[in-house]
């Protein structure tokens, strides 16, 4: 089937989305990560692709790729909570805050109990946000801005040959790395290699 051609009667902006009915937007906060992860760029401020060669190698061995950094923003409620150099390794399986790296970049301590966590700034002992132990497992549950991002893309089966621009407007204006991203895991086809200015 070839997405990259159809006939020219088609509205060139045509997509449908839809919200994901269960997405896990819980942040565990590890004491053996050397940096906070995550597979989700969409809840990332904004993207910065990633030049460097590092990867992360989780616990059986495995190598997994990075692909952006940038900054999230973790809400619970009514506490807001930023991760500075937040890694996006798209096959990590759950969202990660490195205790290490959080004492380190700010002034932050992480008081744990039976039934939940607290990270509190360090000079004043504010809690700057908290979480809950579900079994054996800290997390903090974000509901904050861009927690719920990540969406299902629907394509009619029928689409009109279209540039990086079409494939822009077609998903809702997002951010040119998103476009990049779809057209090298081959989700879409562009015609031409015309750049996107976002």
């Amino acid at each position: 089937f070839n997405q990259a051609f159809q006939s020219q009667k088609v509205p060139q902006a045509l997509a449908i989305m839809k919200a994901p009915e269960s997405q896990d937007q819980q942040w565990f906060p590890d004491t053996g990560a050397s940096a906070h992860v995550t597979s989700n760029a969409g809840i990332l401020s904004s993207l910065s692709k990633y030049y460097g060669t590092d990867k992360i190698m989780v616990g059986n061995g495995e190598k997994l790729d990075i692909t952006h950094t940038e900054q999230a923003t973790i809400a619970n409620g009514r506490q807001k909570f930023v991760l500075d150099n937040v890694l996006v390794v798209p096959k990590i399986k759950k969202n990660l805050i490195s205790v290490s790296q959080l004492t380190s970049d700010l002034p932050y301590i992480f008081e744990f109990s039976t039934n939940g966590f607290a990270v509190k700034e360090k000079t004043t002992s504010k809690v700057v946000i908290t979480g809950k132990r579900n079994e054996d497992l800290y997390a903090i549950e974000n509901k904050g801005e861009g927690s719920d991002r990540i969406c299902e893309v629907f394509f009619s089966t029928r689409f009109q040959a279209a540039n990086k621009e079409v494939w822009h407007q077609r998903l809702g204006h997002v951010h040119r790395e998103v476009v990049d991203f779809l057209v090298n895991k081959k989700v879409i086809r562009v015609r031409g290699s015309s750049s996107l200015n976002n």
